[in-house]
């Protein structure tokens, strides 16, 4: 199925099935993971500290061994005031669009049943489950 193009409702089933899966930790709190620890020790930490330098923040001395670009986007979140449960959700928009993305591309050569079971490891992957849910950068 080179070049075909995946059916708008087909995909839906995604977006409904990654719900499932991240919101109820989002929306529960929590925080006995490894992952909610090192959220609350080091990434909301530096995305305080880089939503308290906007409109520049400074990008050196981070307190996390990851490049920005996650951070800053989250610390823009923070700043216009969405809060630890408004980040994760915001974190899991980008692990959704990561799911999205490989599914897509297996929707160019496979049909789209098929790709959806070639995309789901990445989506049922405890690392971008767990980085969706925790707001953390490791996926």
């Amino acid at each position: 199925m080179i070049g075909a193009r995946p059916d708008r409702l087909s995909g839906w089933w995604i977006v409904a099935a990654y719900a499932l899966l991240v919101l109820p930790a989002i929306l529960a709190g929590g925080g006995g993971s490894s992952q909610a620890a090192d959220f609350r020790e080091y990434h909301l930490l530096e995305i305080q500290r880089l939503a308290g330098g906007w409109p520049r923040p400074e990008l050196r001395d981070s307190l996390t061994s990851t490049t920005p670009g996650f951070h800053l986007l989250m610390s823009i979140g923070w700043k216009l005031g969405l809060g630890v449960t408004g980040l994760r959700l915001l974190a899991s928009l980008a692990g959704l669009a990561a799911w999205w993305v490989v599914w897509r591309v297996a929707c160019r050569w496979l049909p789209e049943r098929t790709a959806a079971w070639v995309s789901a490891p990445v989506a049922l992957s405890p690392y971008l489950l767990g980085a969706a849910v925790w707001s953390t950068t490791e996926a």
